[in-house]
């Protein structure tokens, strides 16, 4: 089941880009004025916290976008529509898929880093600013997967065990010896059928 929600997502990452993102404003006051003459300038800095879905894997990131206006209210009052939660849902665009997380090393750090198809990526584009971090959607699969994996080979070793006689803990071979008894080499009690051969 995993895998295939996780074949669903790559497939539907590869026509639409979903993003969930939470915009956050800080309005910061001009320097000290050394020319009394010249306007002072504000700066309304935005920052975007995003997570979402592009070309078969997640990605989760913060931008940052500064803004200046000598009037702080409508400095302000410009950037309303951007700030808290929206989601957003279209077709990715072609910066978005310069960086899907599909290459298997990358090194050019500090602006990029892909290992196994999980990467980070710093850079900037029209005045933005922006740190990303994806990881392909068959390596959070697979990672899931992985506890079921171990379970499935700790029962197999179990049952070839028993079906070989040995103690279900050490693999000491426990020919001749009552079922009650402990394990010789391990001293532990525990699943210690030993089946019944034919001469």
């Amino acid at each position: 089941m995993i895998i295939a929600l996780a074949i669903a997502a790559r497939i539907r990452g590869t026509v639409a880009s979903d993003h969930a993102v939470y915009g956050i404003g800080e309005l910061i006051s001009p320097p000290a004025a050394t020319d009394p003459s010249r306007p002072a300038w504000w700066t309304f800095r935005l920052r975007d916290y995003s997570i979402g879905l592009i070309g078969g894997s997640i990605s989760t990131g913060v931008g940052s976008y500064d803004s200046l206006g000598p009037d702080p209210a409508v400095l302000s009052r410009q950037w309303d529509a951007s700030l808290g939660p929206k989601f957003r849902s279209g077709p990715p665009a072609p910066a978005q898929l310069d960086f899907r997380g599909h290459d298997w090393f990358d090194w050019a750090w500090p602006d990029r880093l892909v290992i196994l198809g999980a990467g980070i990526q710093h850079g900037s584009r029209q005045g933005v600013n922006a740190t990303v971090f994806t990881i392909p959607l068959w390596l959070i699969a697979a990672l899931a997967a992985m506890p079921l994996f171990i379970s499935w080979s700790r029962q197999r070793r179990l049952r070839r065990r028993l079906s070989q006689g040995r103690c279900t803990h050490c693999g000491y071979h426990r020919a001749g010896l009552a079922p009650e008894q402990p394990c010789p080499e391990c001293g532990r009690q525990g699943a210690i059928t030993t089946p019944t051969t034919s001469p």
